[in-house]
């Protein structure tokens, strides 16, 4: 019974060093083409809704109370593809 665990056990370590191998092998030690390396992870870098020094595309409203005039504009013929409303 022992031999036989030791048999599969050996056999297991040697499919681990095996299959470890493999992972570590890229375009440049080995024959495979660059397009089958792994990217690098991108998580690491900072998204930019977290980057505090980052403001942003857009403004803030005024209050209610310091708008003096209101318009409504809308637009009778798209600029890009020229359908009409």
């Amino acid at each position: 019974m022992v031999n036989k665990v030791e048999k599969v056990i050996t056999k297991l370590e040697a499919r681990i060093a095996q299959l470890e191998e493999q992972l570590n092998k890229n375009s440049k030690n080995s024959s495979q083409p660059p397009s089958t390396d792994q990217k690098a992870s991108r998580s690491s870098l900072p998204k930019a809704e977290n980057r505090p020094y980052h403001p942003g595309a857009s403004r803030k409203l005024l209050p209610a109370s310091a708008v003096t005039s209101q318009e409504v504009r809308s637009v009778k013929v798209c600029p890009l593809c020229h359908a009409c409303n």
